[in-house]
Parts: C-alpha cells; structure tokens; sequence
C-alpha cells in the first residue's frame, strides 16, 4: 500500500496568487526538496496516510464546508506522485477542483498526475532569494508541461533579489507562454519601504516580458487565518 506523510488536513481560504479568498480544503504534505532561505512553513514529520484515508478526511471537509477546490501543497506534494496519482483517483466528478501548489521543479513527477490538475501554482525559484542553486532548466520544463492548463507564476520577491534573476524569471516565462500570468509575493516578513520599491521595479522589469505581472502578498497572514 501506497502511503505519503501529510503534516495538516485543514480547511480556510487560498491567501496567495489570484485565487486569494476561495476557499478550500489543504492537504500539506511534508518534505521538501529545495529548502529556501525564505520558507515560512515549520518543518513537521508528518502522519502517513493512505490514498483512501487521506480522500475520507478531505470528503468529510468537503461536506462541512463550501469548498471550491483541494489544494495539495507543502512541502512538495510533487515528491510522492505514485501517491498523488492513486490519490486524485478517487475523485470521480470534476469538483472539489484540485490545485496544485508546488516548487515548479519536478516536471517528469506532474506529468505522472497533469490530467488530474485543474490548476497549477507554480513558484520560480529566484536564486537571489532563495539562495540556493538556480533552477532555470527545471523551471522551462515544468511550465512547458502545463501548456494548456490553468496555470500561473509565483516569485517570492526578498530585500536580496535581484533584477537580473526577475528580467530571466520573466523571459523564460515569454519564451514559453508570455499571456501566463506572473504574480510578485513580497517577503512578508520583510515588508517596508524598501521592499516596496524593489517589488515595483520588478514588476516594471517583468513588464517588459510577460502579458499579466501582479504584485499580491500573502493574504492570509494579513487576515490571521492558517
């Protein structure tokens, strides 16, 4: 039996990128393979939960709450596709809608689950602010994979980032689809006149390349929701 460990089963509202305030169900799974410099999400082990056990908890929120969408997030919940894909199995009709927020990375892992996705959050790792190795390759893949999918972009913008990663964040963006919306998180943590200025210089330079550049920070830490 398949397993994967899942550190919260929760239900609130989507606080980043253009689907703020619907809300959903999250199942995070624990375990990343990246590890940013700027991570808000507390390392936890995690419960191992089956693919039935795991659709039960999230059909009993599903009925409690009214809930748009299942939102896999973490962590990466793309490092257990075999997982994922028996998982998302279990949906039989098209709702809850089942959003994916990942890393951006793992691209031969999305294509195990692509036609299961509606939706697809995906982050482009600015080294700049990661500080951590680039991951430009990985990234074209990736979004190549989402061609035809719902999808949009995410750079987390810090005091460290610079223009140059966001102008190549932007241009790999336009090589592949230029009208895939680009969304600029400014580090919450590190919010202040400064920051604010970077982030709209970013959003001048990304302008250059991409269609649709939004600068929206993260709404739930605003709100106080998990």
């Amino acid at each position: 039996m398949i397993t994967a460990p899942v550190s919260e089963i929760f239900y609130s509202i989507q606080g980043e990128g253009p689907w703020v305030g619907v809300p959903q169900v999250f199942v995070r799974f624990s375990g990343c393979d990246v590890g940013c410099a700027f991570c808000d999400t507390t390392p936890r082990p995690g419960r191992q939960y089956s693919a039935i056990a795991l659709w039960q908890r999230v059909q009993a929120l599903c009925r409690r709450y009214p809930v748009h969408s299942l939102s896999l997030t973490g962590g990466e919940p793309l490092q257990y596709p075999e997982f994922l894909a028996e998982f998302l199995s279990l949906r039989t009709g098209k709702k809850p809608y089942v959003y994916l927020e990942t890393n951006g990375i793992l691209y031969h892992a999305l294509r195990k689950i692509r036609s299961r996705v509606d939706i697809v959050a995906m982050d482009i790792k600015l080294p700049s602010a990661t500080k951590t190795r680039d991951y430009w390759r990985e990234h074209a893949c990736f979004l190549r994979e989402c061609r035809g999918k719902t999808v949009f972009v995410k750079a987390v913008i810090t005091r460290s980032t610079t223009q140059q990663d966001v102008e190549r964040a932007a241009r790999l963006i336009r090589k592949i689809d230029r009208q895939t919306m680009l969304v600029l998180q400014p580090h919450a943590g590190q919010w202040g006149p400064r920051l604010r200025d970077k982030i709209q210089q970013c959003a001048v330079t990304a302008g250059r390349y991409v269609t649709d550049v939004r600068i929206i920070p993260q709404m739930h830490k605003l709100l106080g929701v998990p």
